[in-house]
C-alpha cells in the first residue's frame, strides 16, 4: 500500500524572507509519524526572498543535496568552496565530521525556490566534501535521470549511502515507469504540476512512500520533473543520528531509502540537540502528470542567538524517488 504525504499537512511556515515546508519533522516542527523515511531524513521545500538566505552555520554527519527549481542559490563553506547553484544543477555536500556553510540568494529582485534533501550517511566522521554538476534539461525530459548515487553512476554526484536520486521532467501526458528490486524502498516527491502515481493523484508538494513489503515499484509521471533514489534494504542504527544545523533546510525526493530509527538532526557541534529538530523514519509505483499543474535547520540570529528559519521548495514539476 502506498502512503501519501499531502503537501498541506507538512510543517514549516512563512517568515517573510523564507517560506518553507517540511515533509518530515524539522526544527520546531515535530510529528512522530513523520520523522523521516529509512535513510531519508529531510525533504524541505524553500522559497527564499531576494537577498535573503542562511548565514554561516554548521552541519555534521549528513549527506545534503540541494536542487534549485527557480532562481539561484550562492553556497560558501569552510572548505573554501564558493559556488552558485542554478536550476537543474545537482549539488551534494558531505558534512562528515563537521563543516560550516552559508546559503544565500544573490539576487536583489528575484526569489529562489528549491528543495533540500538530507540523507543519513553510511557512517559518521567522514571527510567533509563538496560536489556540484549540471544536468541539462534534455537529459531529464520524459525520463528519470540519476543525479546522485553511491558510485557516481552515469556521471551523477557521489553520496555516502546506498541510495540513488533521480529527477525527471515530464510534459502533460508523459508516463515514466521505474521498477524497484525486492530489497529497495522508494519515496516520490512532486515538485511542480500534478501527477498520478499508481492510481493516486498527487499535486505539487505532495509526497508518497511505497510499502516496505513490496518488491517492485513503477512510476509514471506526466508533465513535470521527477527524481528517484535507490538503496539496499538495511536498517539504520539509532546511533546514526543526524545533527542539526542552525538553519532550516530544503528537500525534494521520490524514491526508496533504508529503514531509519528516530535520531537527531545536526546541532552543529557534533552532538544531538533535543531542542532542535528531530528525525523519524517506500515498491512498484506509477506516476502520471496532470495537465492542470505546476529546510529547516535552526539558524543563528544576528545577535548571536539561534532562531529557527525556514525555506520552501515547489512541488510538482519535479518528482523524486529515493530508495534504500
Amino acid at each position: 500500500m502506498i502512503t501519501l504525504r499531502p503537501a498541506n499537512e507538512r510543517g514549516g511556515g512563512d517568515y517573510g524572507w523564507l517560506n518553507t515546508r517540511h515533509t518530515f519533522s524539522f526544527s520546531d516542527y515535530w510529528d512522530p509519524k513523520w520523522m523521516g523515511f529509512r535513510s531519508l531524513r529531510v525533504i524541505n521545500e524553500d522559497f527564499v526572498a531576494p537577498s535573503g538566505g542562511f548565514p554561516t552555520h554548521p552541519h555534521a554527519d549528513m549527506e545534503i543535496i540541494t536542487y534549485v527549481l527557480e532562481g539561484q542559490l550562492e553556497h560558501r563553506d569552510s572548505l573554501g568552496t564558493g559556488s552558485v547553484i542554478l536550476p537543474g544543477d545537482g549539488q551534494r555536500m558531505t558534512a562528515g565530521r563537521g563543516i560550516r556553510h552559508s546559503e544565500m540568494n544573490p539576487s536583489a529582485k528575484d526569489g529562489v525556490h528549491l528543495y533540500q534533501i538530507w540523507i543519513l550517511p553510511e557512517k559518521r566522521g567522514l571527510e567533509p566534501s563538496y560536489e556540484q554538476k549540471t544536468f541539462p534539461a534534455e537529459e531529464k525530459q520524459g525520463k528519470l535521470r540519476v543525479i546522485a548515487s553511491r558510485d557516481g553512476k552515469s556521471g551523477s554526484v557521489k553520496i555516502n549511502q546506498d541510495a540513488s536520486l533521480y529527477v525527471g521532467l515530464l510534459n502533460s501526458g508523459d508516463e515514466v515507469t521505474h521498477t524497484f528490486s525486492q530489497s529497495r524502498h522508494g519515496w516520490l516527491q512532486v515538485a511542480k504540476g500534478s501527477v498520478e502515481l499508481n492510481g493516486h493523484k498527487l499535486a505539487a508538494g505532495d509526497g508518497a512512500r511505497s510499502p516496505r513489503d513490496v518488491g517492485q515499484r513503477s512510476q509514471r509521471a506526466g508533465a513535470g520533473e521527477a527524481s528517484q533514489c535507490d538503496a539496499e534494504q538495511r536498517r539504520h542504527d539509532t546511533g546514526a543520528e543526524e545533527r542539526q544545523p542552525e538553519h532550516p533546510q530544503r528537500v525534494v525526493q521520490v524514491g526508496e531509502v533504508e529503514d531509519l530509527e528516530v535520531g537527531h538532526l545536526d546541532r552543529g557541534d557534533g552532538h544531538p540537540d533535543h531542542d532542535h529538530r528531530r528525525p523519524v523514519r517506500p515498491r512498484p509505483v506509477r506516476l502520471r502528470r496532470h495537465r492542470s499543474a505546476e529546510h529547516l535547520a535552526p539558524q543563528p540570529r544576528r545577535d548571536g542567538r539561534r532562531v529557527d528559519r525556514q525555506r520552501r521548495h515547489v512541488g510538482l514539476r519535479v518528482a523524486l524517488v529515493v530508495q534504500d
